[in-house]
């Protein structure tokens, strides 16, 4: 099984479009206000392009709701979370940092990837982001399936009540 290559990269969102450079590579200076959403990619992205051969389309998530963290404990300062429900394929969630604001998304799973559309909590705009997803074996009940997991984040089995709200507050949004 191959790996997952992460790195530090530069974000950069103009008039809808996202453009991604790595650290090595000259980019555009930081914005002066940047929303959770951009300051947590800046930090720490997962290379999609980079993603291991075993990334399938069979990849997927039951009906629920969910929580992926960029580390395996809930309510960490510094750290990005991801919370979001998702039903018959279509999601809507948001990206938070404990104690801070928050970003609300939508969107659905693709063959690969979550593909989504982000409303930046400062000035309201949105942009795609996709997340790609990589296939993780489980065992139910003796039966063998795959289970999608967002590059990058872990899942984390138990949702607070700070979880539940954001997500309440970013359904009534849509």
């Amino acid at each position: 099984m191959g790996g997952v290559i992460t790195g530090i990269i530069w974000i950069a969102v103009d008039s809808n479009t996202v453009n991604v450079f790595p650290t090595a590579m000259n980019c555009p200076a930081a914005p002066q206000t940047p929303s959770l959403f951009s300051t947590a990619l800046l930090l720490t992205v997962s290379l999609a392009s980079m993603a291991p051969a075993h990334v399938a389309a069979s990849a997927t998530l039951a009906d629920g709701r969910y929580l992926y963290g960029q580390v395996p404990e809930a309510n960490r300062d510094d750290t990005t979370y991801m919370v979001f429900e998702l039903q018959d394929g279509k999601m809507v969630g948001a990206f938070y940092q404990p104690r801070s604001s928050f970003d609300c998304f939508q969107g659905q799973i693709q063959a690969d990837t979550m593909a989504l559309t982000v409303i930046d909590s400062y000035d309201q705009t949105a942009f795609n982001y996709e997340v790609a997803l990589q296939d993780r074996s489980t065992l139910v009940a003796g039966v063998a399936g795959t289970a999608a997991n967002p590059v990058g984040y872990h899942r984390i089995s138990s949702l607070s009540e700070l979880d539940h709200r954001l997500l309440d507050t970013c359904q009534a949004n849509q």
